[in-house]
Order: C-alpha cells, then structure tokens, then sequence
C-alpha cells in the first residue's frame, strides 16, 4: 500500500482538471492495482430517510455487489462495516467474513464473489464525512495494524484531494456567477433610456451610457476623466459636493436631488 499513498498524495497534480467522481475512481482502481485487494469502492453517505451509501466508484471483482440498497442507518442491514464505519467515524476491520455477524445479510454474496475479509474507512473533509471507502480482500485477516494505518494515511489525502476539487469548483462556479453578473449589468447600464454614469470616490467619470453622451453632447473620450462636478451648473455645484461627500464619508446609503448639467454646447440639461 506505500506505492497507493504515494500516488493519492500526488493525485491533486495528475487529476487537477478532471472531476471529483474521477478522483475517487482512480482511487479505487490504483487500491486494487497496488494494494492486490479483491475489490475496492467508494460510497457517499447520504442524510436521506434511508440514510443511503450511494456507491459512485468501484473496482475489481465487483460482480453486482452493490447493487442492493446499502445503508447506515440503525437497522439491521445498516450495522456492516459501511454503516459502523459512518457512524462511529472510525475504520471497521471484518477480518473473516465467514465468521463475523456483522456481515451474516451480505455473508453469502460475498463468499461467491470472493470476499474473505474487508476494512471500511471514513473519508473526512474537515470535520464532516465525506463518505466510505470499502476494500475486500480474497485473504482471512488481511487488514492488520500496519495496513490499516497506511490505508488511513491514504483516506485522508483522499479527503484533501476531494476538497481542494470542490474549492476550485466553488471559485469556477463563483467566477462564472460573476461574470453573468457583469454581463446583465452592462446590458442594463448601456441600453437603459436614461442618463447613467460610475464615478470614483474622487467624483471622476469612470464610465458614462451612450444616453449621457447623446445628453451632454461630448465624446466619451472627452467625457471620461472629468469630474462631475466640471459638468454641473455652478450654482449647484456645492450642493452637488456636499451631498457626494456625505455619501463617501458614510452619513447617506444614497441622495436624490434635483440639479442642472451644462451640455458641451452650453445649453443647460
């Protein structure tokens, strides 16, 4: 299992691009590869009435194993090593199937298909479970101490690699929410019927609608740059100051008033 962990330890470089359900089925596919275990998959744990293990990737000799509905809750078929596993936020070692009640409901299914012995492990993002990674082994007591703190080493590289693919989906979904934001914003900004204009905390035209251009009768090269003020009527100019400053200072959220612009030709809007 030392070369499983080393290579989930660099999975946030080789699967940087792919999705989280990528990730994790690498994972089980590089523990049956490396690890020679019989079967390997992973299961997220639902909050559903049934309390769900919803399997999403599996290798090895899976054979329609999980087919069946597989739970953690409190019932009888929610106390296998999945559901103790969620539960108890701690791994739970079958070390001979044949012989453990806890798998007697699946015992059978598992001996066809090969099982002898299995270890569920929780995979933790923080403090929540994430889900369950499951391993079967074709050996009674494969899972010894050692093993089990490889595999632990493992599953908490795993939790990493799935967080940091969930951070970076948040910062796309987030940029892409932004970038819609912008674009609705431009729309109504550009083709709104009445005058609009951004200034900065100093009063200067950052950006002006092709109303406002039609309105004042400057290009918006030479409107760009100026401050507001250049174009208000003198004598509401200081009106005009006061109120912008009390705005930048913090006193108003926003003002109304009513105030007089010069055009370029002079003419008073």
């Amino acid at each position: 299992m030392n070369e499983a962990c080393a290579r989930c330890r660099c999975c946030k470089n080789t699967i940087r691009n792919n999705s989280e359900l990528n990730l994790l089925q690498y994972i089980c596919e590089v523990i049956v590869e490396t690890g020679k275990y019989r079967m390997s998959w992973f299961g997220y744990c639902l909050n559903d009435d049934k309390k769900t293990i919803d399997p999403v990737a599996q290798a090895g000799h899976v054979d329609g194993f999980l087919d069946e509905h597989i739970t953690w809750g409190e019932q009888a078929d929610g106390y296998g090593p999945t559901g103790v596993c969620i539960r108890t936020l701690q791994p739970c070692i079958i070390r001979d199937i044949r012989n453990d009640s806890r798998f007697i409901s699946i015992r059978k299914p598992a001996i066809v298909r090969g099982y002898a012995s299995g270890c569920a492990l929780p995979v933790m993002i923080g403090d929540e479970i994430a889900g369950v990674l499951m391993l079967y082994s074709s050996e009674v007591d494969a899972f010894d101490g050692e093993e089990v703190a490889l595999l632990q080493d493992l599953t908490v590289n795993l939790g990493r690699g799935i967080q940091n693919i969930r951070v970076m989906h948040d910062h796309e979904r987030a940029q892409s929410e932004l970038r819609a934001s912008e674009e609705k914003f431009r729309l109504a900004f550009s083709n709104a019927s009445i005058c609009m204009g951004l200034v900065d905390a100093n009063g200067v035209i950052l950006e002006v609608n092709d109303t406002g251009i039609r309105t004042f009768g400057y290009t918006r090269e030479e409107l760009l740059g100026k401050s507001f003020l250049e174009i208000t009527h003198p004598e509401d100019q200081q009106a005009s100051k006061d109120y912008f400053m009390r705005l930048i200072d913090g006193e108003l959220e926003d003002y109304r008033i009513e105030k007089r612009y010069l055009r370029k030709d002079g003419h008073i809007v």
